[in-house]
């Protein structure tokens, strides 16, 4: 699990790690003091519509901390809403804010008019599904102009990236709620359904499951309370997260421009072996690679799908990213997602296998073959071991074999290595990104695929048409063949 409360230290209390802390969901209880040090959190507390965590005096800090932990049911109701309700609430408002610093700087400098407009940053803003495609997310314009060296490091913005040489289901939604107040942007209910026996396959199996929700901008971690059997859910809330790695004593999520570790609090003490709890320890800054998928390797570093640069690279506390290999017909890096990577397998520690949309060379080439161009490729060798694909994703080398996602035509099943081809086992109505094996089960992502031209023309669209089926989004587990927008899937078991 995550921190369920944060308590503002005092007499001085946080400001960044307050905010950072209301818009990951969690609440957070301040003491409200006599100078501006001691009233930072009474004010983020106040603009986010939560004056009722600020406490005037220590007995009061006290029982309102002890009144959160005491209601576990209406705490974690709290901790779904609270950073939806926080981005739409005024210290959330970005805009409103931009406009009355100017006015603030006009009153101060004596100038009616700005020369030049102040604008509030544009939002990053996706279409209506799981995965961004390149343009749906453009960069400020101060990272024109950007370019490569001779070594490959980016150079003209401090963010972008440098480069040193039985079937259970579960459903997620996100909907407006009901009788919003005119005038005003209606708050986003998240909720989860889940089929019978979902809250027994996960007790019976003793695991949990982390699933990454790229458009909605969470991490969520799904059990079973073990006094009541019911089902349990945790989540923190990370700018585009995507890729995902547990090994149990870590957690590790990439996000828009950073990927995050967690350790389990537990590790390394007499506790150890309870149920994780996950505390963020590691931030490596990456900038926006798009990293598809991620893993831990056989020394315990993390690995991952460097989809912008089309290479599988590592962690570097120098730089963006380290690249560790790279297809044989990709020339060189560039920021350019020439075959777009989306998944990695790992055999005995190392890469083993990666999946990519197409075999292209050229800046975006694999849009044009996405729906016949996916590519299975062999790492050690670099040969193609499996084609014919659309829009693979989430290779797992697990029972000596190799399974992935061929997403394009919302089918699961095992890559051929003798006949380089596909075998489907079963069909799952949505787009599929994101798989972890519990035991002889499998977990898998399913997404709602969305009217783009990432997700136009594919196989996927014609089969619902035609056997008149609606998409479903969610995850889905099945045996023997392990059948909102889910973009990353792990597990960790007891």
């Amino acid at each position: 699990m995550f921190f369920s409360t944060l308590l503002d230290p005092t007499p001085y209390n946080g400001g960044t790690t307050t905010c950072h802390a209301l818009f990951m969901g969690t609440p957070v209880v301040t003491l409200t003091g006599g100078r501006f040090s001691a009233r930072m959190g009474a004010s983020c507390l106040t603009a986010a519509g939560r004056p009722e965590w600020i406490a005037a005096s220590a007995e009061d800090y006290v029982e309102i901390a002890k009144g959160l932990a005491a209601d576990r049911a209406a705490l974690h109701q709290t901790r779904m809403s609270l950073a939806l309700a926080v981005r739409t609430s005024p210290l959330g408002d970005i805009e409103r804010y931009a406009r009355s610093f100017a006015a603030l700087c006009r009153r101060v400098t004596g100038e009616e008019r700005p020369s030049t407009p102040l604008r509030a940053p544009h939002r990053a803003t996706l279409a209506s599904g799981g995965e961004p495609s390149r343009e749906d997310i453009r960069a400020p314009d101060s990272h024109e102009g950007a370019g490569m060296d001779d070594r490959g490091t980016m150079r003209g913005t401090a963010m972008a990236p440098s480069v040193e040489t039985a079937t259970v289901t579960g459903a997620l939604h996100a909907a407006p709620a009901p009788d919003a107040p005119d005038g005003e942007r209606p708050a986003t209910v998240f909720g989860i359904t889940t089929s019978r026996q979902f809250e027994g396959f996960l007790a019976d199996a003793r695991a949990s499951l982390a699933i990454t929700t790229c458009r909605a901008g969470m991490v969520l971690l799904i059990g079973t309370d073990p006094q009541t059997g019911r089902l349990w859910i945790f989540n923190r809330h990370i700018e585009r997260p995507m890729g995902i790695a547990c090994d149990r004593a870590r957690l590790a999520v990439a996000g828009l421009t950073q990927i995050t570790t967690f350790v389990d609090g537990h590790h390394g003490t007499p506790s150890q072996g309870a149920d994780p709890v996950y505390v963020p320890q590691v931030a490596h800054f990456t900038g926006d690679l798009d990293v598809h998928d991620i893993a831990f390797d056989g020394a315990g570093e993390i690995v991952f799908v460097n989809t912008l640069f089309s290479c599988l690279a590592a962690v570097s506390a120098t730089h963006s990213f380290r690249p560790v290999w790279r297809p044989p017909f990709v020339s060189r890096l560039a920021a350019e997602d020439r075959c777009h990577l989306t998944g990695l397998a790992m055999r005995g520690g190392a890469p083993a296998f990666v999946t990519a949309a197409a075999i292209s060379d050229l800046a975006d080439g694999w849009r044009e073959r996405r729906r016949d161009g996916g590519v299975v490729i062999d790492v050690a060798s670099g040969e193609v071991a499996a084609s014919g694909l659309s829009l693979p994703h989430s290779p797992r080398w697990h029972d000596r074999r190799l399974w992935l996602l061929n997403a394009g035509s919302g089918e699961f099943g095992t890559a051929d290595m003798d006949a380089g081809t596909f075998t489907p086992i079963a069909f799952c109505p949505g787009f599929l990104r994101g798989m972890a094996f519990i035991g002889r089960f499998a977990v898998v992502g399913v997404s709602e695929p969305r009217e783009n031209r990432t997700f136009g023309g594919l196989v996927l669209q014609e089969r619902l048409e035609r056997e008149g089926a609606l998409p479903a989004a969610g995850s889905s587990s099945s045996t023997p063949r392990p059948a909102t927008s889910c973009t990353g899937c792990a597990c960790t078991a007891s």
